[in-house]
């Protein structure tokens, strides 16, 4: 299985080390051109969302049309208005 990454930071790094070691392919985007968030978010069966918390809505938003039928998986703490917001830009409800 394909596990895109978005974020390398503490939370993205981890994920992907401890995904890797279990044998998954993992692929991070984050704000480096030379690895944009939309070929990880494209490249994987499943996406993480590993971004700081006031960057979630802008990343949401670059993902929305990537990740139809695919598992994301956020994780950020997350206020509910801010996950409200989250949800609408992927068209996971109202």
């Amino acid at each position: 299985m394909k596990i895109g990454i978005i974020g390398k930071g503490n939370v993205g790094s981890a994920i992907g080390s401890g995904l890797s070691r279990a044998g998954y392919e993992v692929k991070h985007g984050h704000r480096d051109p030379k690895e944009p968030v939309e070929d990880a978010a494209k490249w994987g069966d499943v996406v993480f969302l590993a971004v700081p918390f006031d960057n979630v809505s802008d990343a949401a938003a670059k993902l929305a049309s990537f990740v139809d039928n695919k598992v994301v998986v956020d994780c950020d703490e997350c206020h509910w208005r801010k996950l409200q917001s989250c949800c609408r830009m992927l068209n996971f409800g109202s």
